[in-house]
């Protein structure tokens, strides 16, 4: 329930529009909800298992 939400227009900043099935949608300077359940998109598994290596634990 935050008012404010960072919102990445392209993939160059940030990744994670390459990590997950549905893009946001942005309308005039607001972010569209979708109207199914959930966070509306769900991660490419396929994505995730490309852009992640080994996980390592940092103690």
């Amino acid at each position: 329930n935050a008012r404010f939400v960072e919102f990445f227009t392209d993939d160059q900043v940030l990744n994670f529009r390459r990590l997950i099935n549905h893009q946001l949608e942005l309308r005039a300077g607001r972010v569209v909800l979708r109207q199914s359940a959930g966070l509306g998109f769900e991660f490419d598994e396929q994505a995730v298992a490309r852009a992640g290596g080994q996980w390592t634990r940092i103690a």
